[in-house]
């Protein structure tokens, strides 16, 4: 009887053991050796007006892929944020709205795909930007919360893209843009999902 008592204890523990670490390996995120995941935390600020502009080095060879920069008129309330990729570097715009030269930028959920950048077609562009205020008329992402920029950052000596992402985090005054975390797929010609690690 103190045999059986004891099986079904061990048994038990085992269970619950084995259940508890199933559960806790399927809550992981998985990484994918392909691609470069970074934490950036960093927030750029506007409060007195003219440009602000911060470096971004998604794929951490130390030199710069992209800018964020942070408009501020001294003179009025109107602001504009945008990403400015150097080279060809690109970001991912809706071409049917612009302010000046700049596209809007078009940003994914969480998990979407962006689309494969076609130098014929107008889905990707060298500036973008993200969030704006003139004469009192807001558009864009501000304080909407996070969002991911997809970007496409163009490696010189073999003419191939890099895709990746950026999330972002813009203050409903246009003050602030916080640039959280990004990542960059190693290989070339493949976009990733967004958040993709």
């Amino acid at each position: 009887m103190k045999i059986s008592l004891l099986k079904k204890t061990i048994y038990f523990i085992f269970v619950t053991v084995t259940v508890s670490l199933l559960f806790i390996s399927c809550g992981k995120e998985t990484n994918d050796e392909n691609i470069l995941y970074r934490t950036f935390n960093r927030t750029v600020t506007n409060t007195t007006g003219g440009f602000v502009i911060d470096s971004l080095d998604l794929n951490g060879d130390t030199y710069v892929d992209a800018a964020f920069l942070l408009f501020r008129s001294t003179s009025s309330d109107s602001a504009v944020c945008a990403l400015i990729g150097r080279n060809s570097s690109a970001s991912l715009v809706d071409s049917t709205q612009s302010f000046g030269s700049l596209f809007f930028s078009k940003l994914l959920e969480r998990g979407q795909v962006p689309v494969v950048l076609d130098p014929i077609k107008k889905e990707w562009a060298k500036g973008a930007f993200f969030a704006s205020r003139i004469s009192a008329v807001t558009l864009g992402i501000a304080g909407a919360g996070d969002k991911f920029i997809p970007v496409a950052i163009d490696n010189p000596l073999t003419t191939q893209y890099h895709y990746g992402w950026v999330r972002i985090n813009v203050s409903a005054d246009l003050k602030t843009i916080q640039v959280i975390d990004g990542a960059y797929n190693y290989i070339p010609d493949v976009p990733v999902e967004m958040g993709a690690k």
